[in-house]
């Protein structure tokens, strides 16, 4: 059956996207040096709402420093963050569009230079990256896989207190969520290693705590369908990662 674009479209928890066009989550590198929201950032995002899309969804936002990737990326790693977050919630609702928010720890992707800490990933293997020879981060302990689960849901916690209707996890582009799910980047021998479902059980863990925590925020993962790497992620090990988050959904 073909779907008009200009459809709108209800969501499980009642909310009522005006039609089916949504921006992706781009980064506008127009945040300071301390990921703090400035009028640069709220006139990118005034004139994505001039579109007409139904859902903005706005650029990958840091959950800690030690996963921050560039100088200039949105921040949403303290309270002092929300009222910055909050204006630019308020921008995109004045288009009466739905507005999200893209959270990511970049993990082996990030410097030492930028994040001032060790990096941090499943395993010690440098992401490939075309083109450019990343860091070798140092493999997570127990303790700090569980920081992360905490980083991730207070970070949701922060969107929801700034007027998002949407969360989304950033599990693609080689980010750490990603680093964690592909084979290429997590040797681990421990439970969050191994077969898909070791690799990805940090992600679901981290999905059912933000949808046990705010149960009325829609969630989202962006995730790849494959690594196009040899050895890497294959479309069965996505589908299988598709099917076991989709309850944790509210689409």
């Amino acid at each position: 059956m073909f779907i008009n674009r200009h459809t709108p479209y209800r969501f499980k928890n009642g909310l009522i996207m005006k039609n089916r066009v949504i921006v992706p989550p781009m980064a506008s590198q127009t945040a300071d040096e301390g990921g703090f929201v400035t009028t640069r950032t709220l006139e990118h995002y005034r004139r994505l709402g001039r579109s007409n899309a139904g859902l903005v969804f706005v650029e990958y936002s840091y959950i800690h420093q030690t996963g921050k990737g560039e100088a200039h990326q949105l921040g949403a790693d303290s309270d002092a963050h929300i009222p910055g977050l909050k204006q630019i919630a308020s921008v995109i609702h004045q288009s009466s569009a739905i507005a999200g928010l893209q959270l990511v720890h970049v993990g082996g992707k990030a410097s030492t230079d930028l994040t001032r800490s060790p990096l941090m990933g499943p395993s010690a293997i440098a992401v490939p990256v075309k083109g450019q020879e990343p860091e070798t981060p140092r493999p997570m302990t127990e303790d700090q896989i569980q920081s992360w689960i905490e980083w991730f849901v207070k970070a949701a916690g922060r969107a929801v207190s700034a007027d998002f209707d949407f969360v989304e996890l950033h599990s693609a582009h080689g980010y750490g969520l990603n680093q964690w799910l592909s084979p290429l980047t997590n040797k681990r021998t421990d439970p969050f290693g191994g077969s898909i479902e070791g690799r990805s059980r940090l992600l679901l863990r981290i999905a059912a705590e933000i949808r046990a925590t705010y149960p009325s925020i829609l969630l989202s993962v962006r995730l790849p369908a494959q690594d196009h790497l040899d050895g890497g992620l294959t479309v069965d090990e996505m589908a299988w990662v598709v099917l076991n988050l989709n309850p944790l959904a509210w689409i």
